[in-house]
């Protein structure tokens, strides 16, 4: 057995922030022959918050509290056939003809784990466990009331139940198919992760199986390398790329037409992939995910198809209910003999939804290719290629079998006739109705959307993901390759060790959700019963516009009446990035080994958007909001009590509709900074990172690389996040963390 030591750029080849510089591992190869070898590495990260969660993450996690304990083992295992597939006993002599140059094969596992949901805090043990999750409701034993237990989450306010406290936090109260979506990402998770051939026969290479394809010269964000859909459930954007990359099934294959004219190393390169991995999690949500966006609410997430109604109705089954209505368009669109949602259990009726995401079909496949070549020593690249977005598009779908049971629950006087209520159309054992009689909140029996559980039952966020198309280029040189062709060696410009890096692509028709028409409880309430609630638009001054008639007959959106949800808005962004990689002596500093810095500089603009910071002469209203989206609990707003300190987004003030959007602006623009240097032979490497997102929001992250006894390394990293809290990473600003990381490289 020998056993060969080779450079690994797996995690953090990008920037230092993004967790470890170049690992080095170690590979045993277990012939003499070295056909067969096997590397890999592993590590224990345990991350600490230094601040407390606010507003929507209130509660589920204080200073000091453990909010992620990764374990993570990753082996690679590598096969070179070349040899033996020439010597198998039928199949021998067609690889002896074929004579390939090469052929071999890669299997990577890998183990996650965190522990953080068994042994962490007890804030976010509990989401895991308990009764809140396995039951969607439950009796209170000490009523005579059947059924007035919760409905998905406890009751926000006093008086009820008076057995327990008065007010529960937002992040106590997550919804049980949140929650199942949460238990998906935090395993243990064992799985093959990669695995691929590679065919080498002359100029043609082919590698066909689940892999990884990178295009692009960024570091820490994408632009043309956005071909594999990324995984933030474990650390968002401090986490490297190359770790959250999710592989696709996927056949590559590239020809060398080696030197055409003065363009050395020309490449034709191209891939296609049929699968249905999409980026994950990629939606805000209100689960205890500490790396998530979490709100103050609890509208459950739906991906795939969920029945009308959700679990807890389907499995029960909603009674027939002959749905009658004298508006022509409701009629029209569900007709007088609607029968609820079917008898369950797992039966949803005809009102059933899902998200649109890729099937792993032809159809919805991804696919392109590029072109890249050298002149001199100047390297670019062309590409063109579909893909799927890495944002998707968040609706907010009615999901109550009919708009009877939405009047009912939003209590309305009259149902969809305009006759006085003669039923409960939910049923004479509707758990919820019961509860509010218990409570005292409703003594009719009544529901209420303005209660969180009257909102789940209602109303799904729906995960859409659409196909993109992506058109770019990349260039990068060492800079004295450009300034030795005006200089001279006698001159320093001679001797500038800096490469030279950019990029510049174009997304086309990338979707985007719209705050009221996608995002807001309200206006999709409207929509759906074909009339106007409350609150439905804004002035200018912030004050609610009750007289506007949007979705009534004759209104300017009555031909939406009766419809779940609504399309996407579709844009193009034009993005570059401009990036420098420079070495510096500092000998001061360091005597031995020089310093490099990385600097980058990106610029997002989206083509034809109107920029609301600048013109906000309309106001954001239902016909006007193609540019901002949610970001709060899609649910009913109060009225406004105090206008003037609303229209600044002051507390106190009622509904704060315009404050509860992420606004998009018409361009972005962030700035990073890395600088790494190393001690101690390259044992000791510290290092310090600086993200500026010209929106108002940074991060600042010093940390330290320390090979204390080989194999075995420790890396601490502290994460500063401040700034405006609505945009770019300023989301994450309620985020501060530490975290202490121990690696063993395997041998």
């Amino acid at each position: 057995m020998r056993r060969n030591r080779y450079r690994r750029w797996g995690l953090g080849a990008a920037l230092v922030m993004l967790l470890l510089p170049a690992a080095t591992s170690w590979g045993y190869f277990f012939d003499d022959r070295r056909e067969m070898s096997l590397a890999g590495f592993a590590y224990s990260r345990a991350v600490f918050a230094t601040q407390g969660g606010k507003n929507g993450s209130a509660h589920t996690y204080y200073p000091g509290n453990m909010v992620q304990h990764r374990n993570f083992v990753t082996l690679e295992w590598r096969h070179n056939l070349n040899r033996v597939s020439r010597e198998f006993p039928t199949v021998g002599q067609a690889f002896q003809f074929a004579n390939l140059d090469a052929f071999d094969y890669y299997l990577n596992m890998r183990t996650e784990y965190d522990g953080v949901w068994t042994y962490g805090s007890n804030s976010m043990k509990n989401m895991m466990g308990g009764t809140r999750l396995h039951a969607p409701y439950w009796d209170d034993q000490k009523t005579s009331t059947p059924y007035d237990g919760l409905y998905y989450t406890p009751f926000p306010k006093a008086p009820w139940p008076t057995n327990k406290k008065a007010a529960d936090y937002p992040g106590d109260v997550i919804s049980p198919s949140n929650r199942r979506w949460l238990r998906n990402f935090r395993g243990p998770n064992v799985r093959l992760f990669e695995w691929y051939f590679n065919i080498t026969k002359g100029p043609l290479f082919i590698r066909i199986g689940r892999q990884n394809l990178s295009w692009g010269e960024t570091d820490g964000f994408r632009l043309l390398d956005q071909i594999n859909p990324l995984d933030s459930t474990f650390g968002g954007f401090l986490t490297s790329l190359d770790e959250r990359r999710i592989p696709l099934n996927m056949m590559r294959a590239q020809w060398s037409f080696g030197t055409v004219g003065p363009v050395s190393d020309l490449t034709l390169e191209g891939f296609y992939s049929i699968d249905n991995k999409v980026n994950q999690p990629g939606l805000p949500t209100s689960s205890t995910n500490y790396w998530g966006s979490i709100q103050g609410g609890n509208t459950a997430v739906m991906y795939g198809r969920t029945p009308c109604g959700g679990d807890f109705m389907a499995e029960r089954g909603i009674p027939a209910y002959a749905f009658t209505s004298t508006d022509p368009r409701l009629q029209a669109k569900f007709g007088a003999g609607y029968k609820g949602s079917g008898p369950g259990p797992k039966h949803g009726g005809d009102c059933s939804v899902r998200g649109n995401g890729p099937h792993a079909d032809l159809a919805d496949g991804r696919g392109g290719a590029r072109l890249l070549g050298t002149i001199h020593d100047f390297t670019f690249s062309i590409a063109h290629y579909y893909t799927y977005q890495d944002v998707p598009v968040v609706r907010a779908t009615i999901i109550s079998p009919t708009p009877d049971h939405l009047r009912w629950d939003l209590g309305l006087p009259t149902n969809s006739a305009g006759q006085a209520w003669t039923s409960n159309p939910w049923g004479p054992s509707d758990p919820l109705a019961a509860r509010m009689i218990s409570s005292g909140a409703n003594t009719t029996g009544r529901g209420g959307v303005g209660t969180i559980a009257g909102g789940e039952r209602d109303v799904r966020s729906t995960i859409n993901y659409y196909r993109v198309q992506v058109t770019g280029g990349s260039l990068s040189f060492p800079v004295n390759a450009l300034t030795g062709m005006f200089v001279g060696s006698d001159n320093p410009l001679y001797y500038i060790y800096t490469t030279f890096r950019s990029e510049i692509a174009f997304f086309q028709n990338v979707p985007q959700a719209r705050a009221y028409a996608h995002g807001d409880g309200t206006t999709a309430f409207s929509r759906f019963l074909g009339t106007d609630l409350p609150g439905l638009t804004v002035n200018p001054d912030g004050s609610n516009n009750t007289s506007v008639a949007v979705f009534r007959p004759g209104g300017a959106l009555d031909n939406q009446a009766g419809s779940r949800t609504t399309h996407a808005t579709k844009r193009d962004y034009l993005a570059w990035n401009i990036g420098l990689d420079h070495n510096q002596w500092i000998h001061f500093l360091n005597p031995v080994n020089t310093f490099t810095f990385s600097a980058q500089q990106f610029w997002v603009n989206r083509n034809g958007q109107q920029v609301y910071d600048q013109d906000r002469s309309q106001g954001p209203s239902v016909l006007n909001d193609r540019d901002e989206i949610a970001g709060r609990v899609r649910r009913l707003q109060v009225p406004v009590t105090n206008a003037a300190i609303g229209n600044v987004c002051g507390l106190g003030s009622g509904s704060r509709r315009g404050c509860s959007l992420w606004k998009f602006g018409g361009r972005d623009w962030l700035t990073t900074l890395s600088i790494t240097t190393q001690y101690m032979g390259g044992n000791l490497r510290p290092s310090f990172t600086y993200f500026y997102d010209w929106s108002g929001s940074y991060l600042i992250q010093p940390g330290i690389d320390w090979t204390f006894w080989d194999p075995f390394r420790a890396s601490i990293r502290y994460n500063y996040i401040e700034g405006r809290g609505n945009r770019g990473l300023g989301l994450q600003n309620r985020k501060d963390n530490i975290w202490v990381e121990l690696q063993y490289l395997l041998y």
